[in-house]
């Protein structure tokens, strides 16, 4: 299968200090593939990366079989981490995600029948159509991460990014948004890059795991990688890896989270 990602010896920098290091890595069309690392371990570099947010210092990401231009972003979604969006803007949850069709609307031009249309049907299908009138500020945590997951959606996009997307949340709601993604996974074919710390609660979703602490420590198939000598080297602390019901379950230490 040809893949849709194409990571070849990426390093990247802030300051002069090297952020990643030598990344090479394929992601093919329709994998579900989780992002882990401890924190400062170059996670969200690499989201920013595959959408030309960050440009290399050496190496070179390729998207759908070419670089990454505007073009390949308009094919992608993407929800960065929360804290990113300012709650207190006065707007609707029905407007926030309709800020998601601009790139295909383009500037100067109001959203036509069909964008509005693709909105609706969007926050129907994330569950979230009965909020389409509330302010994004009165959301609680769970609703707002639909309305950010509908807004990456309603483009259509064919990869989607997501960054740390049940944080802050309880228990109940981090399950319910880890389901709703695997049902959009599973729905529409999407390519996902999910980054977490959280592996316990996506592994039996995950088509391939990639660990990183600046370098890609390991990358493959959930059983092939979630190890307790490759965890061990990313994260400083006691780590133990247990199989239950054939999926790896990763026990850690107080201060280590995987």
């Amino acid at each position: 299968m040809e893949p849709v990602v194409e990571i070849k010896n990426l390093t990247t920098s802030y300051n002069g200090e090297p952020a990643l290091q030598d990344i090479t890595m394929d992601i093919c069309k329709g994998e579900f593939v989780g992002i882990l690392g401890p924190n400062g371990s170059g996670k969200t570099t690499l989201l920013k990366s595959v959408l030309g947010l960050l440009q290399p210092v050496k190496g070179e990401i390729r998207l759908f079989g070419g670089p990454v231009d505007n073009g390949a972003r308009r094919r992608m979604g993407y929800i960065p981490q929360k804290g990113s969006v300012d709650l207190s803007f006065p707007i609707k949850a029905f407007d926030a995600v309709m800020l998601g069709r601009y790139p295909m609307i383009g500037l100067f031009r109001f959203p036509s029948r069909s964008d509005r249309q693709a909105v609706e049907e969007t926050l129907k299908g994330v569950d979230a159509w009965h909020l389409k009138d509330k302010p994004i500020g009165e959301l609680s945590g769970g609703e707002a991460q639909r309305i950010w997951i509908a807004r990456a959606l309603v483009s259509k996009p064919e990869i989607l990014l997501l960054d740390e997307p049940t944080t802050g949340l309880d228990v109940k709601s981090q399950g319910q948004i880890i389901d709703l993604i695997h049902h959009i996974h599973k729905e529409r074919g999407l390519t996902i890059l999910y980054v977490t710390h959280e592996v316990n609660n996506v592994s039996c979703y995950l088509d391939k795991v990639a660990y990183l602490k600046r370098n890609l420590y390991a990358y493959g198939p959930p059983n092939e990688v979630i190890k307790a000598e490759t965890l061990r080297e990313v994260y400083t602390g006691e780590v133990e890896v247990i199989t239950e019901g054939g999926r790896p379950l990763v026990i850690v230490g107080d201060h280590c989270h995987v």
